[in-house]
């Protein structure tokens, strides 16, 4: 059951948005309902949001044993933490931040959009 689990735990970093992966985990699966636990309540809240879509993507994925999905907002266990994938930042986003650095003339501000636009160079 525990394989099982991790390859849930798996699949579900492929299925679901970057900003979820490593912070959503699959505590249990019973009588067809998948049990999945994070500490942060807005991702609870998008995964209870989705939770048909979600079950869709894994009936696509050939799990077929869950037809629902229940969240609950709690630490997650063990000592491994899954590595969180960096998201591009759209051109559109890149441009406003560096107008507004511009305009506000805080330096601080200046060197952050500096190295945002490094880093995505």
């Amino acid at each position: 059951q525990a394989k099982y689990h991790d390859r849930l735990d798996r699949l579900l970093d492929r299925i679901l948005d970057p900003g979820m992966v490593g912070r959503v985990r699959v505590a249990t699966l019973r009588n067809r309902t998948l049990l999945l636990v994070t500490p942060v309540a807005a991702i609870a809240t998008r995964l209870r949001m989705d939770s048909h879509q979600l079950v869709k993507s894994l009936h696509d994925h050939g799990v077929e044993a869950v037809e629902e999905i229940s969240v609950r907002v709690a630490p997650l266990g063990g000592s491994v933490e899954k590595q969180v994938v960096p998201r591009e930042l759209p051109t559109a986003a890149k441009e406003a931040l560096q107008r507004f650095a511009e305009d506000c003339g805080d330096p601080e501000i200046k060197a952050l959009v500096a190295g945002v636009r490094k880093e995505s160079d």
